[in-house]
């Protein structure tokens, strides 16, 4: 399958190999994504609720934080 799955999908698939493919891929995505958010939080100093949660990551030459995928997609923080 070369489009891109979602839950929909999976809710209206019409027999069981149908359905067992989208499970597979989207358990697969959510995965990766848990992976992703983990690895941004561990690079999080948690503090209390109206404190500054400083980023505890690579900072590029600007001063911003950087959490970049293999994908080359990248999350920046707040500025310093």
């Amino acid at each position: 399958m070369s489009q891109q799955l979602t839950f929909d999908d999976l809710a209206a698939a019409q027999n069981e190999r149908t359905v067992t493919t989208i499970a597979k891929v989207l358990t697969v995505d959510v995965a990766r994504i848990a992976v992703r958010v983990t690895e941004f939080w561990r690079t999080v100093s948690i503090r209390g609720e109206d404190e500054c949660w400083p980023w505890t990551g690579y900072l590029n030459e600007d001063g911003y934080g950087d959490s970049s995928s293999p994908a080359r997609c990248t999350a920046r923080t707040n500025s310093p």
